[in-house]
């Protein structure tokens, strides 16, 4: 009486059959899950390039950009000034009346030392 009766042997396959198939639609919803995975990230990086593309095509070129920050030529920080239509009346400067004119002290070079010496020792201590 060692034999399998039949109905086990058909139960055994059925449950194989069952393990088999609940592996197969595991393996197929994970596939799902990563190109949905991979496809949302891709449009995470077009779309982060194309806002980058847009906020940074209006910045100065690096080759002006020292020239603009120079105190002499300093083209940044300049009032509003009301013109009329044509351009060529000035109506008015909006600047506002607690801000002093701006001046620009050079660094000293001993200064400038012990500036970045302390600068070296705050990162590295």
């Amino acid at each position: 009486m060692s034999a399998i009766p039949p109905i086990v042997k058909s139960r055994h396959r059925r449950q194989e059959r069952y393990q088999k198939s609940f592996s197969q639609r595991l393996s197929r919803i994970a596939f799902v899950i990563l190109i949905i995975f991979s496809l949302v990230v891709s449009a995470v990086i077009v779309s982060g390039s194309i806002l980058f593309a847009g906020i940074s095509i209006n910045l100065p070129s690096l080759e002006t950009l020292p020239l603009t920050l120079e105190p002499e030529n300093n083209q940044l920080p300049h009032p509003t000034r009301l013109l009329d239509r044509s351009g060529e009346h000035l109506i008015a400067i909006l600047e506002s009346s607690g801000a002093r004119r701006r001046e620009y002290l050079p660094l000293q070079s001993d200064l400038d030392s012990s500036l970045s010496l302390l600068y070296f020792l705050a990162i590295f201590i």
